[in-house]
């Protein structure tokens, strides 16, 4: 590999390298590839593609899955409301995030805090 070459691909894995580190930052947050590509000053598309290129999974993909994991931890380490634990992973909606998280873990967040917590 040429030194161009090194040069672009450490662009790319610093692009995605500072993706990953903003929506983790901002889960709560709306982190849609729009917002992402304010943020970056890159195209959506172009953020799209380098992020699946480097993480594995789409932009969509790795949100959903970060706040799945942070509303799973904080069901069994928290005493918090579902509504809050709902609002602290991004979600708006609580009964869209009851939906949600009931479609990737098979039971409902109230469940996943019983059987956590025995």
């Amino acid at each position: 590999m040429n030194e161009a070459e090194k040069r672009i691909d450490n662009t790319v894995k610093s692009v995605a390298e500072s993706v990953v580190k903003y929506i983790n930052s901002h889960i709560n947050e709306n982190v849609s590839t729009s917002v992402l590509s304010d943020v970056t000053g890159y195209s959506s598309g172009y953020l799209s593609r380098i992020f699946r290129q480097e993480i594995g999974m789409s932009i969509h993909d790795y949100v959903a899955q970060t706040r799945m994991n942070l509303a799973k931890e904080m069901l069994v380490n928290t005493n918090l409301k579902i509504y809050e634990v709902a609002e602290n992973c991004g979600y708006e909606n609580t009964t869209y995030f009851i939906k949600i998280f009931r479609i990737s873990t098979g039971i409902t967040p109230q469940d996943y805090r019983l059987k956590g917590k025995h």
